[in-house]
């Protein structure tokens, strides 16, 4: 008999429209049913509707995996038109060191220009976000695999040299530091 593996499944959980609370209490229940990972959406304001509540993905990430502690979630995607990819990837870093392996950073190219346009964020043409895209991949890569000799062109911003982030995702820990004294 042909033996098959379970296919992975994934529960995306929306930042719109609910309050903090709301939001992590969805997120406790939906990580102690049979679910694979969490992704969590990266919105800044609700669609057409600027009163609503909506939740940031990187920091309700943090909040899911500190307690949640076998939950895997993962970013369902960061536009990378709305962080600086050096402070996408140190997230992403930071994400895993409070979580080892428990974090998956998805990025995209954006999807929605009247949430940039009322946020007075650049949008760009499909080309340019498509770079934008390209060039996050390429300094996340550079920062989270712990090899800064390469030099990464930033479009308009100069270039990445020489930037690292430590600790990188899969890094043993370090020593404790000591503690520090008043």
């Amino acid at each position: 008999m042909t033996q098959t593996s379970q296919i992975p499944v994934g529960v995306a959980l929306g930042t719109i429209g609910l309050e903090g609370d709301a939001w992590l209490r969805a997120a406790a229940l939906l990580s102690s049913g049979p679910i694979d990972r969490l992704w969590i959406w990266d919105h800044l304001m609700g669609h057409g509707a600027p009163d609503r509540p909506v939740l940031e993905a990187t920091t309700l990430a943090a909040a899911a995996l500190a307690m949640n502690p076998t939950v895997h979630v993962g970013t369902l995607v960061l536009d990378v038109t709305k962080r600086h990819p050096a402070l996408t990837a140190k997230l992403a870093a930071t994400l895993d060191a409070i979580a080892p392996g428990r974090f998956t950073l998805g990025i995209g190219a954006g999807g929605d220009a009247a949430e940039h346009d009322a946020l007075g964020m650049h949008y760009g043409e499909v080309g340019e976000r498509i770079a934008a895209l390209t060039e996050q991949v390429a300094v996340a890569r550079a920062m989270l695999g712990g090899d800064p000799s390469g030099r990464v062109t930033l479009s308009g911003s100069g270039s990445l040299k020489g930037a690292a982030s430590a600790p990188r995702p899969g890094a043993p820990a370090a020593a404790a530091a000591p503690t520090p004294t008043c």
